[in-house]
């Protein structure tokens, strides 16, 4: 979106709708008895309309939020000690529109001494994973799996960022060369040699895993297809509930029953194998059903331990949320109880998820100590308009922290249109709010892209506009942009014996009205005039020839010319 020709840049963060899956859609089970104790828990939260991410013991209680309010987390992922946390997350309000939103791959570090935050990039996809010595961050973004290799010093956070999977979980695309596949869930093995996504068309999921490679030659894989329009009696749709590698070449998801009308609907773990580099590609490998681990979620892996979570409701009632320590082979352990110690509870109890179980409480999220410098453009779409006309604007800041490193580019960059509006009608000795820009009523006119009306102009007029930063990107300096105000000129004439009056009025105040003749040589002067406080002048009975005549009104600081031509 610009003032010239420039298509409106859609690259605004791709996030899988997987980060909002609400705890409600995992099946109800019946209580069991109380179980030790594990680590503390990491989970997501609605918590006053945001995604928030939170640290809780594993008894319940309150938990301790890492993200404040209007910052929203998609997926993320933990280090086993908790001190280091990654996610895709945005800032901006839950409710607020795409475009209003800045976005961002996050990755936090507590030392102990500091907590430090820093950008790895502008673009994720549903959840990062953290190495469990926080050491490495994976992420996916446009078909390719990014590496960070990280070192924690002084209170500052540095590394190397690489490719290292191409041209290998790429997504379908259609005639236009657009993708028609959304990433659901990213796992990496824990040797950071092996992925596995799934990916999704909304009917047609597929799940995908193979070892990382960039070189042209690639591995084979495992890839299963499953269509939520199949007319076979049992239909499993797989879920990134539960999307990990248990070991470097096994890795589980869940899948559920869509046909299955009774309550609970199952929810079932699957192990697959990952081929060896010499598998020929286009391999399926059969997959394993885990029915020890129906109805669970969120399996994942503690310092050797396995913990698994399920929900309890009462009919369509929720009651709470249980954790057992598990493995894949065999069932669960016993599964806490935090009934009738309701202290022992998640807050928010059935809108918590994404469990992950870490040894310390997640640190802060922090400014980062690389904010995406701010490329703001404010424009109008006319310099000069008519009296009590309004007139089109765009307002957007491109920001962009490149996977790799690489230096801002504006064609790769992402949009955001939320920033301040402010006008003044004084040649800018004071400056009024007309509040928050959005992108959320953008409209065409011709090949530019606006994102909204001015006031209705009555002087010449200033307008400012500010994007105004957040934890992720640098605010930007005002862009100024003005317009010039044509004043409507009515004129009226009175015609006695050889003489003629010319008055009128003129939509302005006060300035400097001339009385012009055409001639064959141009206009010539013939009368000037001063204009009362409410616009109104007269040029008096003066004799004049028939031919074109126009009024003009001068223009000054706080109007543009105005003329009307008529004729005596």
């Amino acid at each position: 979106m610009s003032s010239t020709t420039r298509a409106r840049v859609s690259r605004v963060a791709v996030l899988a709708t997987a980060g909002a899956l609400a705890i409600t859609l995992v099946p109800a089970v019946q209580s069991a008895q109380a179980a030790v104790v594990p680590p503390k828990f990491a989970y997501l939260s609605a918590i006053a309309g945001d995604a928030a991410l939170s640290t809780a013991a594993a008894s319940g209680g309150t938990g301790t939020q890492a993200t404040p309010a209007g910052y929203q987390t998609f997926g993320y992922d933990a280090s086993a000690d908790g001190k280091t946390w990654a996610a895709c997350m945005s800032a901006g309000a839950a409710s607020a529109d795409a475009y209003d939103r800045t976005y961002a791959l996050v990755l936090t570090h507590d030392d102990g001494t500091t907590v430090s935050t820093r950008v790895l990039s502008t673009f994720c996809e549903a959840n990062p994973v953290v190495s469990a010595d926080g050491s490495t961050v994976y992420w996916y973004a446009d078909d390719t799996i990014y590496k960070y290799a990280a070192t924690y010093s002084g209170g500052t956070i540095s590394g190397t960022p690489s490719a290292v999977s191409t041209g290998q979980f790429v997504k379908k695309t259609d005639s236009a060369g657009d993708p028609t596949e959304d990433l659901q869930a990213l796992a990496v093995s824990p040797d950071g040699a092996s992925a596995a996504v799934m990916l999704t068309t909304g009917t047609v999921s597929r799940v995908r895993s193979a070892a990382m490679t960039t070189s042209a030659t690639k591995p084979g894989v495992f890839e299963k297809s499953y269509s939520s329009t199949s007319t076979a009696a049992t239909v499993y749709v797989p879920k990134p509930y539960s999307f990990a590698y248990v070991d470097d070449n096994t890795f589980v998801y869940d899948v559920v029953n869509i046909k299955q009308t009774t309550s609970p609907k199952t929810i079932v773990a699957i192990a697959a194998d990952t081929p060896a580099a010499g598998t020929p590609a286009g391999v399926t490998i059969a997959a394993l059903l885990a029915p020890a681990l129906n109805d669970t979620y969120d399996l994942r892996e503690h310092n050797g331990t396995f913990y698994t979570w399920r929900d309890v409701y009462s009919g369509s009632t929720f009651v709470e949320t249980q954790w057992a320590t598990a493995t894949v082979a065999g069932a669960p352990g016993t599964w806490t109880v935090d009934a009738p110690d309701t202290a022992r509870k998640r807050d928010n109890g059935d809108s918590t998820y994404r469990y992950i179980p870490v040894t310390s409480t997640l640190p802060d999220l922090q400014p980062a100590i690389n904010k995406a410098a701010a490329h703001p453009t404010f424009a109008l779409s006319k310099t000069v308009a008519v009296y009590r006309s309004k007139v089109p604007y765009q307002s957007f800041n491109l920001y962009v922290q490149d996977p790799l490193g690489g230096a801002y580019a504006a064609a790769s960059a992402a949009e955001v249109d939320k920033g301040t509006l402010e006008w003044s009608t004084n040649n800018g000795a004071s400056w009024i709010s007309l509040g928050s820009t959005s992108g959320k009523n953008v409209f065409a006119i011709g090949t530019k892209w606006y994102n909204g009306y001015s006031p209705v102009l009555a002087r010449n007029t200033a307008f400012r506009w500010t994007f105004p930063g957040d934890y992720f990107t640098e605010a930007s300096t005002a862009v100024v942009r003005g317009v010039k105000v044509v004043p409507i000129i009515t004129v009226k004439k009175s015609v006695s014996g050889a003489y003629t009056t010319v008055y009128g009025y003129a939509t302005r105040k006060l300035g400097t009205a001339s009385l012009q003749r055409a001639t064959s040589v141009g206009w010539r002067s013939v009368a000037t005039t001063t204009m009362s406080s409410s616009g109104v002048f007269t040029f008096g009975k003066r004799a004049l020839v028939k031919g074109t005549y126009r009024i003009v009104t001068i223009a000054d600081t706080s109007w543009a010319a105005g003329v009307k031509v008529f004729t005596v």
